[in-house]
């Protein structure tokens, strides 16, 4: 069962691990960094703009789409051997990957989510995102002092990017079958209120 889980779900092998206060993360650097871009950009959105369902201006989504590009680059150099693995990269890439996940992600969750979002971005201004970038580069910074302390919060962040996706996915999915069952039984009545009206 260890094995499974390390393999499948967190992509866990030594060679692979970041180590930080006598403890290893329990994803490997680059799922890592995703999980924990993915949550410090959650977490941002709940307290700059919770229920905003906007995605950001374009230059800004522009940029965020950027973001995707460094791990796409990192792995294809790695398959392909055109340099040696490194996990500071590997842990980096992913956390700009999970930032630009989390800033498109987020305001589509809650545009399906609320009836009553806030029709703007959370994402409104340069200095926010600037303090997002910052939170995210920190993150990186952060792993590089070897305390438990450290471990922890790195360790807490990407166990509530994970579980946030995890959640986002369930309550996304929840949503769209209630619609379309919803939807599926109002056609239905209609049409037996039309066929009463024929007869």
């Amino acid at each position: 069962m260890s094995d499974f889980l390390n393999i499948y779900i967190f992509h866990w092998v030594p060679a692979k691990a970041i180590w930080v206060g006598g403890h290893t993360l329990s994803w490997d650097a680059r799922c890592a960094g995703i999980w924990i871009g993915f949550g410090i950009t959650i977490l941002f959105h709940l307290l700059a703009g919770r229920k905003a369902k906007c995605l950001p201006s374009r230059p800004v989504l522009i940029l965020c789409s950027l973001l995707f590009l460094p791990l796409f680059i990192d792995v294809f150099t790695l398959h392909y051997g055109y340099r040696m693995p490194v996990n500071d990269i590997r842990f980096l890439t992913g956390l700009s990957f999970g930032t630009a996940f989390g800033v498109f992600l987020y305001p589509t969750f809650i545009q399906l989510s609320y009836l009553k979002a806030l029709a703007r971005p959370a994402l409104d201004s340069p200095p926010k995102l600037i303090l997002l970038f910052t939170f995210v580069l920190g993150a990186f910074f952060l792993k590089s002092i070897d305390h438990a302390g450290i471990f922890f919060i790195l360790e807490s962040f990407a166990v509530w990017g994970f579980l946030s996706l995890v959640v986002m996915i369930s309550a996304g999915a929840f949503i769209v079958l209630k619609n379309c069952f919803i939807s599926c039984i109002g056609k239905t009545s209609h049409v037996n209120l039309k066929n009463n009206k024929a007869i």
